[in-house]
């Protein structure tokens, strides 16, 4: 009677252990499985981390050379603008390449080429526009800005030939007139209404 019931007590602690030990078994592995987890978040925190570092810097490159990209275009604008000039002290003032010059009042503004010849009222945003071998138009719009170039006293002329366009002397009752000798066309630019033609 003894041995069965050594036997079976035998057989119950041998269970114990296989129980224990497969608990301590999954207890090693979900440590183990935990531990693993924690590695995997910081790898991925670091990429993370390294991602958005290399996109900061992106970005501040590319700040940089819109910044660059800016100020070359501001460059390049103030380069193309015609540069003004001292007043010019001459009667007649002959050039072949383009040239700006507004009146002594400020309130007409010209070009003038060998192309042709513009001039702007800014007190009336009238375009006078004068286009070599052919005729002459007003237009509105300021495509030469106020004040633009040299200054021309009254009674000076400037041109580039075919084009001449006269500032009139102060006591004279007129407008600038910019002519074509080439055709005879050309047009008078005044505030006055009545001096504003095209001919």
């Amino acid at each position: 009677m003894r041995r069965p019931a050594l036997l079976c007590a035998g057989v119950g602690v041998m269970a114990l252990l296989l129980l224990a030990g497969c608990g301590g078994g999954s207890s090693a592995s979900d440590t183990r499985s935990s531990q693993e987890q924690i590695e995997q978040a910081r790898h991925e925190g670091a990429v993370a981390a390294h991602r958005r570092e290399r996109v900061a810097a992106l970005q501040r490159r590319v700040a940089r050379l819109e910044r660059r990209s800016r100020a070359g275009s501001a460059a390049t604008v103030q380069a193309q603008q015609p540069t003004p000039t001292a007043p010019a002290t001459t009667e007649d003032v002959a050039e072949p390449s383009q040239r700006y010059f507004h009146t002594p009042s400020g309130n007409v503004s010209c070009t003038v080429s060998p192309g042709g010849a513009t001039c702007v009222v800014s007190s009336t945003g009238q375009g006078f526009v004068l286009e070599t071998g052919n005729g002459a138009w007003v237009e509105a719009g300021s495509s030469v800005p106020s004040g633009t170039g040299e200054l021309v006293p009254y009674g000076s002329t400037i041109s580039a030939d075919p084009i001449s366009c006269s500032v009139p002397a102060s006591d004279e009752a007129r407008g600038v007139v910019c002519t074509d000798a080439s055709t005879g066309h050309g047009f008078e630019a005044s505030r006055v209404e009545s001096r504003q033609r095209t001919f």
